[in-house]
C-alpha cells in the first residue's frame, strides 16, 4: 500500500469527479530512483512525477499533453485547465486497479532494460522535470496496440467533454450562396451522440444523406483533387459514413475536434511510407488531403451547415497538421536543422524550382512531382487569397517560457511564478495573469510592452462592449 502524507495532498485532493480528472497514484521504483505513476482512469492519460506535488504533476501534464497533436491546442488546455485547483480528484486505495495502471507497472517491473534503452537516463542534459516528461510519454507508447488504444481513447473522450462546437450562420450571410441537395442533419438530431448501430434504417438514411452531401460538394469543389487525392469521394464517405458513425453519431458540423483527429489519423496510419513513394510525393498526397477538407468545409459554410469562421478554423487546423507532419517527417530521416522540406524550399525560391522543372537535365517524374507542386501551392494561395496568415515563430511555439508576474504598487510584494507554453495565445496570457492573483474578468485590460510601445487589446471584451450600445443612467 502507498504511504502518503495527507499534508503534501491537502493542495491536489478534491472531491468533485468530472472528465479527465479521475487520477490513480502508484508508487514505483526505476534505475534505483523512486516515482510516482498518476494514471486518469477513464482516459489512460499517464504522468509521472519524483514526488507528490501539484506544481509538478501540472508541469509534467502541460508537457505531455502538448504533445498530444491528435487533439487540437484548445483541447489539450482544457484539459489541463480540469485538473487546476478546482476540479482535481485523486485516487490513491489499493483497492482501485485499473488496467492501464496494472499495464505499465507490470512493463515497469519486467523491462527496465527495454526502458533505459529508450532513453538516456543517465544522460546529465535531462533534468528532472524533462525525465518526469520523457517517462509519461514512454509509458503511454509501450506498444503500437497499447498507443493506439490510449490515443483513441483519449480523442474520443475529449471529443464528447470539449467539444468544439460549430454554429449556424445566418440566413442573410454574403458567404451562404448555395442551396442545399440534402437533408440537414438537424433532422436526425435527437440521435446525435447515440449508439445507433442496431437502427440500421436510419445508418441507411444516414448514409444515402451524407453521400448526396459529398456528391453535391465534389460538383461545386474549388479544387481538381484527382491530381493529387486518388479517390476523394471514398475519403470523404470514410470520414462522414465510417469515422463520424462509429461509436456514437455524429456529423460534419457536430464537432470540429472529429476533423482534427480523423486528418491526424490519417496522415499517420493512411499513408504509409515505401520505398515506392518519395518523401515529395507523400507531401503532395497530405497537401492535397488537408486542402480538400479546408475545401470541404468552405462549402459547408456555403450551404449554411458552419459559419465561414468555422471554415476558417478547419483551415487553421489542416494548417497545423501540415506543419505537423513536415517536422516529424524531417525528425524521421534525422536531418539537419539547416535542411528545408521540400515545399518550403519552392516557397522561398519558386523561380529556380520553375527553372528546374523546365531543365531537360531534371529527371522526368522529378519535374513532374515540383510542377504538381508549385500548381498546388498557386490553387492553394488562390483559395485563401483573401485570408492574412501569420507565419508562424516555430522556435517560440517549441519553447516553455517561465514568467514572473508582480502588482504594481503593493506592499509587501504580491507576485506570482508560473510556466506558459509559448504556442499559447495574448488572450491565454491575459486570462493566465488574472487567474495568478485571483481577479475578476468583469473589467476591461489588455497586455502593454513600454519597450515597443505596443498595446495589445482585450479585443473579445471590446467586441462584448460595442454590441452594447447607448445606455442612459438613472
Amino acid at each position: 500500500m502507498v504511504k502518503i502524507s495527507i499534508m503534501k495532498l491537502e493542495n491536489i485532493l478534491q472531491e468533485k469527479i468530472t472528465p479527465f480528472n479521475n487520477w490513480q497514484l502508484t508508487k514505483f521504483t526505476f534505475d534505483k530512483e523512486n516515482y510516482y505513476l498518476f494514471v486518469e482512469i477513464d482516459s489512460g492519460i499517464t504522468i509521472v512525477t519524483k514526488k507528490i506535488d501539484k506544481d509538478e504533476f501540472q508541469d509534467t501534464l502541460n508537457d505531455v499533453t502538448n504533445s498530444f497533436e491528435y487533439i487540437p491546442p484548445q483541447q489539450r488546455e482544457a484539459i489541463f485547465n480540469t485538473n487546476s485547483d478546482s476540479g482535481f480528484h485523486l485516487d490513491y486505495q489499493p483497492s482501485i486497479n485499473s488496467p492501464i495502471t496494472k499495464y505499465v507497472m507490470d512493463y515497469v517491473k519486467n523491462s527496465s532494460q527495454d526502458l533505459n534503452q529508450k532513453v538516456d537516463f543517465n544522460d546529465k542534459s535531462i533534468d528532472a522535470q524533462d525525465k518526469a516528461a520523457i517517462l509519461s510519454i514512454i509509458l503511454m507508447n509501450l506498444s503500437r496496440d497499447h498507443m493506439m488504444r490510449t490515443i483513441e481513447t483519449i480523442a474520443f473522450k475529449t471529443n464528447q467533454a470539449f467539444p468544439i462546437k460549430t454554429k449556424r450562420p445566418r440566413t442573410n450571410a454574403k458567404y451562404q450562396n448555395l442551396s442545399p441537395k440534402f437533408i440537414d442533419p438537424n433532422h436526425w438530431e435527437k440521435y446525435v451522440n447515440q449508439d445507433i448501430s442496431k437502427n440500421s434504417k436510419v445508418i441507411a438514411e444516414i448514409k444515402k444523406n451524407n453521400e448526396k452531401i459529398i456528391d453535391q460538394y465534389l460538383k461545386n469543389a474549388q479544387m481538381d483533387f484527382n491530381e493529387f487525392t486518388s479517390n476523394p469521394r471514398e475519403q470523404l464517405k470514410d470520414f462522414v459514413n465510417n469515422f463520424l458513425l462509429s461509436r456514437k453519431l455524429r456529423f460534419v458540423n457536430s464537432n470540429l475536434g472529429d476533423v482534427n483527429f480523423y486528418i491526424w489519423m490519417c496522415i499517420s496510419y493512411g499513408i504509409i511510407p515505401d520505398d515506392a513513394y518519395f518523401d515529395e510525393q507523400r507531401e503532395i498526397v497530405v497537401a492535397g488531403l488537408l486542402t480538400m477538407f479546408n475545401d470541404f468545409y468552405i462549402f459547408l459554410s456555403r450551404v449554411g451547415l458552419v459559419t465561414q469562421a468555422d471554415s476558417n478554423r478547419v483551415d487553421k487546423i489542416c494548417q497545423q497538421q501540415f506543419e505537423n507532419f513536415i517536422e516529424n517527417e524531417n525528425l524521421d530521416k534525422d536531418t539537419d536543422d539547416d535542411d528545408e522540406p521540400l515545399a518550403e524550399e519552392i516557397l522561398a525560391d519558386i523561380n529556380r524550382f520553375n527553372e528546374k522543372a523546365d531543365d531537360e537535365k531534371t529527371d522526368a517524374e522529378f519535374a513532374d512531382i515540383l510542377t504538381k507542386l508549385m500548381e498546388f501551392d498557386k490553387k492553394r494561395a488562390d483559395l485563401g487569397k483573401n485570408k492574412v496568415v501569420r507565419k508562424e515563430d516555430k522556435s517560440r511555439s517549441a519553447a516553455t517560457y517561465e514568467m514572473r508576474a508582480k502588482l504594481k504598487g503593493f506592499k509587501p510584494s504580491i507576485w506570482r511564478r508560473f510556466i506558459i507554453s509559448g504556442d499559447s495565445s495574448l488572450d491565454t496570457l491575459m486570462q493566465s495573469l488574472l487567474l495568478m492573483f485571483n481577479a475578476a474578468g468583469g473589467h476591461m485590460y489588455d497586455l502593454y510592452d513600454p519597450k515597443t510601445n505596443i498595446r495589445y487589446e482585450n479585443k473579445k471584451n471590446i467586441d462584448m462592449m460595442s454590441e452594447w450600445g447607448t445606455r442612459r443612467c438613472c
